[in-house]
């Protein structure tokens, strides 16, 4: 996981409270595109007359939504919905209540 995030740039952000905003942000919308990306897969997997979502649905839905993503109307309104979200909810847990989950 470190090497994705050094090769992403993403932890090039210092941990200040605008930059904490920034990547929630990110974190929205790559959440939406996610989720974008899996709804487009249950529908391959109902047009299939399947009810197991497969690897290949999800990967189709993925590549369907890296061209329409930017098409979709609600991706401001879904993103700040999901951003409200994560802020509201970033301070539920510490730090050292993740570190006694693994203890």
């Amino acid at each position: 996981m470190e090497n994705i995030i050094m090769k992403t740039g993403f932890n090039n952000i210092d941990d200040n409270s605008d930059n904490n905003d920034y990547k929630l942000q990110m974190t929205a919308l790559v959440t939406v595109f996610m989720e974008n990306a899996l709804k487009t897969a249950s529908i391959y997997t109902k047009h299939s007359n399947r009810k197991i979502v497969t690897s290949i649905d999800i990967l189709l839905g993925l590549k369907r939504e890296l061209f329409t993503f930017l098409d979709n109307t609600d991706i401001e309104t879904r993103a700040l919905e999901i951003f409200n979200e994560f802020k509201n909810n970033e301070f539920a847990f510490s730090t050292s209540d993740i570190e006694d989950t693994y203890d």
